[in-house]
């Protein structure tokens, strides 16, 4: 009977332990980390490379799903001061003044950051370098791509270029940068990748690489020569050889330490090999620079040519292997007489009878881009309106110099030819054709050092072209800024969404037979433009303020009609509506509490300005249209402020009658500034009974009477010049 009675507690506690285990193993151990997710407020999607910087100073960021695994010993547990930093977007400043957030950090707990994009196009993800879902991993989080933490050993990728080639995605890069030493893979390497409609992956989440590899499973150099240094790609492009196979063609340069040639020449992919090996050594090509082109293909006169179009250095060749290879068939676009070289202090420019400017097609000469454009307006041996490039930003009016090295493509969504550009500040612009008219751009994506190499891959479009996808290197390599640990030295990937009306810009109107067409409704077959009057908003692109303007059977316009011809900002527009919104400031005077926001709204026609703080108190406020005025009482005295306005930003000075300070501002609303840009113009309508023109110049044609009045006001053409490219038909993908 006892031992029966201890059978039965020993059965009792060995089930007591056994349901125990069971609780305890099913039940989720909780997560030592606190999970931080930054995301966009707008999209409600994750911002990469988004800083956490606690007063200790150490640094986390946000990796491509905007996740950081936070799990630091001696905060957990704990409220934590961070201040947010973020290239291209911003947390709102805080009552202190900071843009910074105070988090308690405790372990299986979870909070989301969001943060104001100031850019138009959306940073999505970054596609190359080491643990680009690091903290997405371990916080067991969804990921998108196969290899989140490594891909065939790349640490660091420069530089991409990328064409279709077999079906395929075919992606190449410069320096690469691998775990064992410091000389990685520095002779180009490569991955393919399958198309979204074949299985490969939405670009909206990622691209999943397979890298040409060797044995160690590094990514391996693609192309071997005799001579050391450096091998680096210019561009990639297919062509079709006799048999009509398609065959995967390079331009090489082989460099030794400080940059200069070995060697120059083209290189074919052998696809048995998976190796890139020299077809041709060109001499003649030594003396030029690297630089990456990201070419397209377009047809004129049913003959196909590649156009490499990068910093607008224009230069065209027939799409055969034999004309590829040789150097005297190809064709720069140049003002420069044929057969010249560029040579500042020995121009030859190529001007007709009348003094004016000859641009075409030319033979064994330098093409004018915007490098050398700039030179020779700078040197005087060009005004400013002879120039073909004219690209000024819509948002301020101002001349747009900083075009660096990037793409040009046909968009179907636009119907257009875009350009992506820039080495910092990366700029969108749209012209008819590809050689022009290049003149109204906008910024879309802003960096605080290096974004260089940027690329549009039109094969990735998605909706019919309104959605497009461009990438860059980042790198704060040449900078005195601290790098990014992960981000530096790799590549970003941005969307941009051509319906957002942030990148809405006039397009330009032609004078064809004294009427006033876009280019869509001009007859291709006979194209006879007696000049580009003026630049205007399409039809289909509606922005709230601006006017609709007709034009009639009997080429009048007019604001009143039936079937509307363009957009146009009203003559009577009220410029001081540029100042509407509340607006984030800050003084440069550190010894308080130095920042607080203005609201400006408008009430029955007058305008009104508050403070959201009591020690900033606005006693006296003045607004014109260019500036605004202002007088803050402030516990330690009253200040008088002033302010212009350009884009969205303020720029101004702050007094106390003996200390001088700057006062800046940023409006935190999103505002069409084209309605305010300094390219407004008026048109007029100028006539002399019998025929009727239209002009924002002031001075009619002989017999001419100018109206008393504007018709409405426009975005004026800089350019005394007409260059267009109808007669290239784009080769879409």
């Amino acid at each position: 009977m006892l031992s029966l009675i201890i059978n039965k507690n020993l059965l009792f506690k060995l089930s007591l332990l056994f349901l125990m285990i069971l609780f305890f193993s099913c039940k989720k151990t909780e997560s030592p980390y606190f999970k931080i997710r930054v995301i966009d407020q707008e999209t409600k999607l994750g911002v990469p490379m988004v800083g956490l910087v606690p007063l200790s100073q150490e640094k986390y960021y946000t990796d491509s799903n905007g996740f950081i695994a936070f799990r630091e010993p001696g905060l957990m547990n704990k409220k934590v001061y961070f201040e947010v930093l973020s290239e291209g977007y911003e947390y709102p400043l805080s009552l202190e003044g900071k843009r910074s957030v105070n988090l308690f950090c405790k372990p299986g707990d979870s909070v989301v950051v969001k943060v104001r994009r100031k850019s138009v196009a959306e940073r999505l993800y970054r596609s190359t370098g080491l643990g680009i879902y690091r903290d997405s991993k371990l916080l067991e989080e969804d990921i998108p791509i196969e290899n989140p933490l490594i891909n065939a050993e790349v640490l660091g990728q420069d530089s991409n270029l990328a064409t279709l080639y077999r079906g395929k995605i075919f992606w190449v890069w410069g320096d690469t940068f691998l775990p064992p030493h410091y000389n990685g893979n520095f002779s180009v390497a490569a991955a393919t990748s399958l198309l979204p409609q074949d299985g490969g992956l939405d670009p909206n989440m990622g691209v999943n690489y397979k890298y040409f590899v060797n044995n160690n499973g590094e990514s391996k150099s693609m192309i071997k020569l005799k001579k050391p240094g450096y091998v680096w790609f210019d561009w990639i492009a297919t062509l079709k050889d006799k048999e009509g196979n398609e065959k995967l063609y390079a331009k090489y340069a082989n460099v030794n330490a400080y940059f200069q040639n070995y060697e120059r020449g083209i290189a074919i992919f052998n696809d048995d090999k998976e190796l890139f090996e020299s077809y041709k050594n060109i001499p003649q090509w030594l003396d030029e620079t690297h630089t990456c082109h990201h070419p397209f293909k377009g047809f004129e006169n049913e003959k196909e040519f590649i156009y490499f179009t990068s910093v607008f250095d224009f230069k065209k060749v027939e799409a055969k292997i034999e004309k590829v290879v040789s150097p005297n068939d190809y064709y720069a676009f140049t003002c420069l007489k044929e057969g010249t070289k560029f040579d500042p202090d020995n121009v030859q420019l190529d001007r007709d009878s009348n003094g004016k400017l000859i641009y075409g097609w030319k033979r064994n000469s330098d093409p004018i881009g915007i490098r050398n454009q700039e030179n020779l307006i700078a040197s005087g041996k060009i005004d400013p309106h002879e120039a073909w490039l004219q690209l000024t930003d819509i948002t301020t009016g101002d001349r747009v110099t900083e075009i660096s090295r990037g793409s040009i493509s046909w968009n179907s969504f636009r119907k257009k030819w875009i350009m992506i550009s820039g080495a910092k500040d990366i700029w969108f612009s749209e012209a008819d054709t590809p050689l022009g008219p290049w003149v109204y751009a906008r910024k879309v994506a802003q960096h605080k050092s290096f974004f260089y190499n940027p690329t549009h891959h039109s094969f990735l479009d998605q909706n019919g072209g309104k959605d497009i996808f461009f990438e860059g290197t980042f790198t704060k390599f040449l900078s005195e800024e601290e790098r990014v640990p992960g981000y530096d030295y790799n590549q970003l990937v941005y969307k941009l969404s051509l319906d957002n009306t942030q990148v809405y810009l006039p397009s330009a109107i032609y004078k064809v037979k004294d009427q006033y067409h876009f280019a869509e409704n001009l007859n291709r077959d006979s194209i006879d433009i007696e000049e580009i009057s003026f630049f205007a908003m399409p039809p289909d692109r509606e922005i709230e303020g601006l006017i609709p303007v007709y034009q009639s059977k009997d080429k009048l316009l007019s604001l009143v009609g039936n079937k509307i011809l363009f957009y146009a900002v009203p003559r009577d527009i009220e410029e001081r509506n540029k100042f509407l919104g509340t607006w984030e400031t800050q003084l440069d005077f550190p010894h308080f509490d130095n920042t607080f926001n203005i609201t400006i709204k408008k009430e029955n026609e007058n305008f009104a300005a508050t403070s959201n703080k009591k020690d900033f108190m606005i006693t006296k406020f003045d607004l014109k249209a260019d500036s605004i005025n202002i007088t803050i009482t402030h516990p330690l005295g009253v200040y008088e402020l002033e302010a212009n306005t350009s884009g969205g930003n303020l720029d101004g000075t702050w007094s106390d009658g003996s200390i001088n300070g700057k006062w800046e501002g940023t409006l935190t609303s999103k505002k069409w500034w084209g309605l305010f840009s300094d390219s407004l113009v008026d048109l007029y309508e100028f006539s002399n009974g019998n025929e009727v023109y239209y002009s924002s110049g002031l001075k009619p044609k002989k017999g001419f009477k100018k109206a008393s009045k504007p018709l409405c006001k426009v975005w004026k053409n800089p350019s005394s010049q007409i260059i267009t490219g109808f007669d290239i038909i784009p080769q879409k993908y």
